[in-house]
């Protein structure tokens, strides 16, 4: 398991009846039930690219640009992640 994977399974638990629910921030939100586990495995997929992602602009705006502007790319993708989750 590597360290994508670790970090977008987190986000996941099964209850005691079997169900999956999925946290999308944590311990500091709620979480939904996901009714399909072809449903969990495309969320948890689709988490696993935006950390990639979001991963790369941050670093790579922060070596090219400036800190401000890898500041500024994290704050929109915590915007998008918002909207999307």
């Amino acid at each position: 398991m590597g360290y994508f994977d670790a970090l977008s399974s987190a986000s996941f638990k099964t209850s005691h009846d079997g169900r999956r629910l999925f946290f999308p921030w944590g311990v500091l939100g709620r979480g939904y039930v996901i009714e399909y586990e072809q449903d969990a495995k495309r969320i948890e997929q689709e988490i696993k690219i935006f950390m990639n992602v979001a991963l790369i602009l941050i670093i790579g705006f922060g070596e090219v640009g400036s800190y401000l502007q890898s500041f500024v790319v994290a704050a929109l993708l915590t915007g998008v992640y918002t909207v999307r989750a």
